[in-house]
């Protein structure tokens, strides 16, 4: 949710990208630039592969240009013979740990990671680094006490002081009825979806962004309301202007959206108000993951169903009749949700969905592809920003052929195109997911599921 003002009135709410956790780079980023140049090496690959399926060189070649194109699901198909032997090759469990933790398979992340701890010397980087994957790995599974059995990790203390210091289990959940179902009803302001939440009590307006990992709330609104504070970190926003400010990571004893209360809710304490944002807080992924989540955009809603066979049956009643699509999608560091798209005619580019863009634009693009693809930008006056022509825009089938404008030169810090060590091409959000009758999270089939 990152705020900054631009000429011609727009209003961004961008990705919150202050990195926690250190991104997880595979194998020499460097070496080769474009998507394009990656594609080339893959259908190399692929023929090596297929004359040679037996050769294990072949194969984990192929599978790492897979993975770095985005295919994550081909790529632990292929990687997957050679898992299944005791292996001490750091660069086979290396993917393997990433390809499990990315397609929420979290006891094999577990496995590979340990085992690359086993086999690395204490103090090493691959040790570091794979003791940063089980952090991870603890914090997408809830147990967060087994973050105390864990060596320091320097780039990650104040996240996982948090962890270590959270009394209890986090995100208990308390249904009013006995469908375990409610609908939190929405309006637009500032461009992004507005609702009502009570925290520790408190009546407040939360926006939605899946682009945000723990809720997000206002310092100040929260000192009010008397949340308790375990850690202290900094991170660096858009909003903030590239500048670090200090955050808190913290708990509030209670969070109620509609018929459904959270208990015991971890929380980010965010400098906020004073930088001119006028919610008090932002409803992020690491919430919804709690619930097969749907927002009803048709209807002007949001949907909170029980995660589990029952909450499915009762979805599926609810779409019965109607035209779906079922996108797959990965789950990278705390929060971020990958899935594959298009733009201009272009397929299968890889896209962070996140809801929280608040403008006219739908998308964002990297600078790597832009540049790949040939794409010209023009700059937006008296900013840094630019704008370019899109044509179509897609997530898997769904392809929305209006013409519009992107945005690029927006995301702050270390440019993102190889950041999580597979290309990112860019950001799709509410603009274009807005198009459609309902969008639904599936955090248990990893998959997103659009009516239309």
């Amino acid at each position: 949710m990152n705020m900054f003002r631009m000429p011609l009135v727009l209003i961004l709410v961008v990705v919150i990208l202050a990195v926690i956790f250190v991104s997880f780079v595979l194998f020499g980023e460097g070496k080769i630039k474009y998507r394009s140049e990656v594609l080339k090496a893959l259908a190399r690959a692929e023929t090596m592969f297929n004359q040679s399926p037996g050769n294990p060189a072949s194969r984990q070649e192929y599978a790492t240009l897979l993975f770095q194109t985005g295919d994550f699901w081909k790529a632990k198909m292929i990687v997957q013979p050679l898992l299944e032997k005791p292996s001490e090759d750091f660069e086979i469990l290396h993917l393997g740990a990433r390809l499990a933790y990315l397609l929420a398979d979290y006891k094999n992340a577990e496995e590979f990671y340990r085992q690359i701890m086993n086999l690395a010397g204490k103090g090493t980087k691959k040790y570091k680094d794979a003791a940063k994957g089980l952090a991870l790995t603890y914090f997408q599974t809830r147990t967060y006490d087994k973050v105390k059995e864990l060596p320091d990790i320097k780039e990650s203390k104040a996240f996982v002081e948090m962890m270590k210091k959270f009394p209890g289990k986090p995100y208990t959940i308390e249904w009013a009825n006995k469908e375990r179902t409610t609908a939190v009803p929405y309006t637009i302001e500032g461009m992004l979806p507005t609702f009502e939440v009570r925290v520790n009590g408190k009546d407040l307006k939360f926006i939605l962004d899946t682009g945000g990992n723990l809720f997000y709330i206002d310092k100040g609104v929260a000192k009010d309301i008397g949340l308790e504070k375990l850690a202290t970190h900094k991170a660096t926003y858009a909003y903030t202007g590239g500048q670090e400010v200090e955050e808190f990571l913290g708990r509030a004893d209670s969070v109620t959206l509609g018929g459904v209360t959270i208990k015991n809710v971890p929380m980010t304490l965010a400098e906020w108000k004073s930088r001119g944002i006028e919610s008090d807080g932002v409803l992020t992924t690491q919430a919804l993951k709690e619930f097969l989540f749907t927002i009803d955009y048709r209807n002007g809603q949001m949907i909170f169903r029980e995660r589990n066979e029952r909450g499915l049956k009762l979805f599926k009643d609810s779409v019965e009749g109607k035209e779906t699509v079922d996108i797959p999608f990965v789950l990278d560091e705390t929060h971020l949700l990958f899935t594959r798209g298009s733009l201009n005619g272009t397929p299968n580019l890889t896209f962070l969905v996140d809801s929280g863009l608040a403008a006219s634009a739908s998308f964002v693009g990297m600078d790597g592809m832009l540049e790949d693809l040939k794409i010209e930008t023009t700059k937006i006056e008296g900013s840094k920003y630019r704008l370019f022509t899109i044509s179509s825009l897609g997530l898997g089938s769904l392809v929305w052929d209006k013409p519009a404008q992107g945005l690029a030169g927006i995301m702050v810090g270390e440019p993102p195109y190889w950041s999580q060590g597979f290309i990112w091409d860019g950001l799709i959000s509410h603009q274009f997911l807005k198009n459609f009758g309902s969008w639904t999270i599936d955090f248990d089939g990893m998959k997103f599921i659009f009516t239309k």
